[in-house]
Parts: structure tokens; sequence; C-alpha cells
């Protein structure tokens, strides 16, 4: 592994003997170089110094005195020796022949003429001994001084880099997710480079150390948005599911009851008081929840506005019967809404199923305790499982199931039943009856299949189709009969306190050319069972723009009178069921007489439906009954086999 000590060593190492060898070939160079100046030096003192001697000598034929001159000069450092011929008769020499010798001639003249030449030798060994002893010279600088360096540069890194970075990285090394934000610190103070590394590591931890934090905090809102329900805080479906399998795995085999609350209706407060209202119902019944049963019992947001309790302490079923009729009858009281400013009341359905004793599957559990709850809504009664509801409620799905099919084809037909009036015996309007047929299970009652568009929210746009096609069947009728003939259109609760409703009748009503005189808007007693004021405030504008309210089925419910006071009704269908008994039950037949005096009193026509007999309907005309409605008179019949001329 190679360090950072060892890469400054090896550096250092390198970079010495690199300068060295530079160092080296320079000096070479220079050494050469001096030495061939001080022998050409050696040369030109020879020539200014010595030659004119030399030629003076020679010229005179003084060889003593030339001999004299020659052995002065090779007592030089660069001249080893010095030959002179003269020609023809003189030949002198003096010094030995270098071992590498090496010579310049010079030429001696007189008058112009050569009167002889001299070799001067010199020794190159001399200049190859300065050379070997810079080179010497270099290598005991290499030698010398390289560890020298490299142990000073070992100290130097030691104290000034690596003491630090062994400590930082000490101290990174203890560093874990749980100590993340942990601040390095020295003993003593380090140099700029290493203190400034240190503050960027500390730095650096503690932005980790936020954005830890930062996403446990996204971490834990993701578990909380992922197993509890973000209006009520309360666990959620997941979290309910996951529970409920715990509970089972656990293996103990007390009973265990899965509590499924189901409201009826509970899209009327959204669409009557806006989704914030809806919320706060829901909060409130969390809350009411947790006052009756928060100590014994697992509650859950199941869904929308489903909630699901699991007891948490051994209860018998007859415990858990009790602590449902009690939850049932608290739910069902008024709860304030502060937001809308208004009192809303809405039925509870209850189903329940028992652990191990129906299933003993968590899935099992839940699906019977929902499907005893989707029971429960059609006879208001807490149900427990039986077994035997299976195929009925396995048949409602499979109708659901159908249903959404035809509501997207539009596979829904219309019949007609006349309303006569009983002065004339002539037809005044109809009813419009939807029937729908479907090609894998043939006809189905609307019984079977209106209660559930309602849960599923598809009522609103069965009832436009119903009032779309029934305005335009009726305004041809009209035109054909050359008369004003009413058409009478049940119309739910969501529907009518849709915000779309006004708008669909006024675009029907354009649209088709019927008069809105004609249009009869009939209402139950359930629905007027729901906000008053709403509802009042929805029939003024309706009367104002002409169209007629009547309230159907009256008598059936408990609060008809109040209905009657409350609301500004056109017309009042007394229920089939007292027509069709007030013959052979004189208390009813009473009712049915004074009905009619208390209606005609406050301005409201009469409307008896279900007559299927003509002592009915003599009766009823001696009563002064406006209008009749019943089989006696005529089924419901497709637009086709319409009979408007007809007199009764």
């Amino acid at each position: 592994m190679r360090t950072i000590t060892s890469k400054l060593i090896l550096s250092s190492v390198l970079f010495a003997v690199l300068t060295t060898g530079i160092y080296t070939a320079l000096t070479l160079m220079t050494t050469v170089s001096s030495t061939r100046q001080q022998f050409n030096q050696s040369i030109d003192q020879f020539k200014s110094v010595h030659l004119p001697s030399l030629e003076e000598a020679i010229w005179n034929f003084d060889e003593s005195q030339v001999q004299q001159i020659i052995d002065g000069v090779t007592t030089s450092a660069y001249i080893k020796r010095i030959e002179i011929e003269a020609l023809p008769y003189m030949e002198l020499e003096s010094g030995v022949i270098p071992h590498q010798p090496g010579y310049i001639s010079l030429p001696i003249n007189r008058e112009d003429q050569q009167i002889a030449f001299i070799r001067l030798y010199s020794d190159e060994k001399v200049l190859e001994e300065s050379i070997q002893q810079k080179v010497i010279d270099a290598f005991y600088f290499l030698v010398i001084f390289l560890p020298l360096q490299a142990i000073a540069i070992f100290f130097v890194v030691k104290w000034s880099v690596l003491d630090g970075l062994k400590l930082i990285t000490g101290k990174i090394s203890q560093l874990s997710f749980d100590h993340i934000g942990k601040q390095i610190s020295f003993p003593r103070k380090q140099p700029y480079e290493i203190e400034l590394i240190k503050d960027s590591i500390n730095d650096l931890s503690q932005r980790l150390e936020y954005e830890q934090a930062k996403a446990r905090a996204y971490q834990f809102r993701l578990e909380e948005e992922s197993n509890y329900d973000s209006v009520t805080r309360l666990p959620n479906r997941k979290n309910c599911q996951h529970y409920l399998q715990q509970c089972i795995a656990e293996g103990d085999t007390d009973p265990l009851f899965v509590i499924y609350l189901d409201f009826i209706n509970f899209k009327s407060i959204n669409s009557l008081h806006g989704n914030a209202a809806g919320d706060e119902f829901l909060v409130l019944t969390k809350s009411t929840i947790e006052r009756l049963y928060g100590r014994d019992f697992y509650i859950s947001r199941y869904g929308n506005d489903r909630f699901v309790l699991l007891n948490k302490v051994r209860m018998k079923e007859a415990e858990i019967s009790t602590v449902a009729g009690r939850l049932k009858s608290v739910l069902e009281e008024m709860f304030y809404l502060r937001c809308a400013e208004a009192e809303v009341s809405l039925t509870t359905a209850i189903g329940i199923a028992q652990y191990p004793k129906d299933f003993t599957n968590s899935e099992r559990l839940l699906l019977s305790a929902e499907r005893m709850a989707k029971v429960s809504k059609k006879n208001a009664r807490i149900v427990f499982y039986q077994g035997a509801l299976d195929k009925e409620i396995n048949d409602r799905d499979h109708i659901r199931h159908l249903l959404f099919q035809a509501v997207k084809d539009h596979d829904f037909f219309l019949n007609y039943q006349p309303i006569v009036d009983l002065s004339t015996g002539v037809i005044s309007g109809y009813e419009a009856l939807i029937r729908w047929y479907s090609s894998e299970i043939g006809f189905v009652p609307p019984d079977a299949f209106i209660g559930i568009a309602e849960e599923e929210g598809m009522i609103i746009r069965i009832e436009e189709w119903v009032i779309q096609q029934a305005c335009s069947d009726i305004a041809r009728l009209s035109e054909c009969e050359s008369r004003a003939i009413n058409i009478a259109i049940n119309v739910s609760y969501l529907h009518f306190i849709s915000e779309t409703f006004i708008e669909t009748l006024k675009r029907v009503l354009s649209e088709t050319g019927l008069s809105a005189s004609q249009l009869e808007i009939e209402l139950t007693e359930r629905v007027l069972a729901e906000d008053g004021h709403q509802l009042e405030m929805k029939m003024r504008y309706l009367k104002s723009m002409g169209v007629k309210i009547s309230i159907d089925d009256f008598g059936t419910g408990y609060s008809a009178l109040n209905y009657i006071k409350d609301f500004s009704f056109d017309l009042l269908k007394i229920d089939k069921s007292f027509v069709q008994s007030m013959l052979s039950n004189d208390k009813n037949q009473v009712l049915v007489k004074n009905i009619i005096r208390l209606a005609q009193d406050l301005d409201i026509r009469v409307i008896a439906e279900g007559i299927e007999q003509q002592e009915q309907y003599q009766k009823l005309k001696q009563f002064n009954c406006d209008y009749g409605q019943g089989y006696m008179l005529s089924k419901p019949v497709r637009y086709e086999a319409l009979e408007p001329g007809k007199q009764f």
C-alpha cells in the first residue's frame, strides 16, 4: 500500500537524483569547457611570452637557449611535451609523451618564411580525471544527502500532515449512523490544511446529521401515512389487516369479533355540506367510538365511511351484540358539524364476523363482516355472520358488477303508469318507472338495483337519464295529444341535493321543450328526513320555476305530518298499503278519508296509489280524492303502448 510518506520520499529521491544528474552534467560540461579554455590560454600565453624568444633563439641557432625555453614551458599543468623541428638541421624536445596525448602544431616564421614548426602536447587524462572527480562528488552527494533528505521529509510530513490525518481517520472510523454528528478535535494546533480538512469533515458530519434527521422524519411520516388514516389518525385498512393477522397468528382460541360499521348515505354530507364537513363527521365518529370503547377495542378507519372494531379483551357474543347495539344507537344521534353549522344524522349498518367460529382467515373474516354490513343496510338490523346469507350477498355483488356495465351502456328502459283524474276519468299524467333487463340474468326488479346504485354513487347518472328520456317522451306525447300531460319522476336524496340537479332540470326542459309545470318531482319521506333547511331552499327554487313537488309513500314514515307542516308540497301520494286495506280495515278507511281532507285543507292535491279494485276506486271518488293510480286502471307500459286518450 503506497502511503503519503512513501510517495513523498520516493518523489524526493527521484527529484534529488534528477537534479543531481542535471547538476553533474552541467558541471562536467563546465569542467570540460574550463579545461579546454585553460589549455587554450596556456597556448596563447606560450605564443605571446615564449614564442618570440624561441623564434629568436632558433634563428640564431642557439640550441641551448631553445632547450631552456621549452623545458620551462613543459612544467605547466597543461603543456606536457614540446617537439621542435628546425629544418633541416635542428630537432629538439622537452617533456614526456602523455598516455592520452593531444597536440597542436604551430609554425615558426621569420622574414616571411618558415624556419621551424613546433608541437605542443596536452594530457587528456587530466580532463578525464577532473570529470571522474566530479562524478564521484555527485555520487557521494546522493549517498549522503538523500537519506538525510528522506529522513527530514518523513519527520516534517509526519509532524505536519500524517499525525493530523491519522487523528482524522481515527475519528472518522469511530463515526456511525448513531453518532454521525460527532465532531473531530485535535489535542494541539495542526497545520492550516489539516485544520481545513477537519473543519470540512465536521461540516459534512453536521449536514449528514441534519439530512439523517430529515430522512428519519420522512420515513416516519411515510410509515404513518401507510399505516394511519390522515383524517382521523386511526389505523387504516392496511394496519387493520396486519393487526388481525397477528392476532390470529398468536394461536389464541378466545373469540375475536370483527365489528364492521358502515354509514348509509355518507356521500350526502359531502354533497350537501362539502368534504370538510364529511371529514368533521368522521372525526366526531372516531371520538365517539373511542369515548365508548377505546379501552377494550382496536379501532380502525377501514375505508371512506367504514370503521372496524376488534375486541382486545375476552367477550361473549351477547356482550358484542350489546356493544354493537349501543354503537348503532349513539352513532345515529344528531352530530353538529361546526364547519357547516348544521346537524346531521346517518343510519349505521353493522355486520359482525367471529374468529374462530366463522373463519380462521383474516381476509375472510373482514370480507364476511363487510358483507353482513351490506345486509344490515337493507334490514336496518345488526347482522352476525350467517352462511345462508352468502348466496344473497354473492347475488347482490353480481348485480352490482352488471349494474356498472348497464349504466355505461344505458341498458335501461322506462315504463309509464297512468295517473287518472278521478273526477273526470281522464289521464292527467304518468309516473316514469325505470326498468332493467339484463341479457345475463334477465329482468332485475328496481328494489334489487336502486339501493346498490345509491351505495355506489351511480344513482345520479341513472336518474339523469330517466329525466332526459321521460321528459322527451312526454313532450312528444303532449304535442301529439295537443294538451299538457304531466310526468312524475321519483328522485333520490343524493341526486336532489347534488349541485347539478337544478341545472340538469333546466337543460332537459330547454332541450325537450317540456313546460316546467308539467314536471312533478316525487320525494320520499326518507329524503325529507335529511337536512330540512337545504331541502326547503331547493324546493322553493323548483316551485319558482313552476316544477311541482310531491311527497311519495305518505304515511309509511314516523313524521309524515311534520313534513307537510314544514315543507310546501303540491301533491301527496297515499301509500298503497292504506288504499289496499281500507275496505277491510275501518281504521285505515278513516285514515285515508282524513288524509285526503287534511291535504285538501292545506291546498295539497292527493294521489291514491295501488288501486286494484273497483270498490277502492269508487270509495276514493266518494272521498273526493283528486287522482288515482294502480293496476286496475293500468299496469306500467312502454311508451309505444300508451293510450293517453283513454277514458276511465
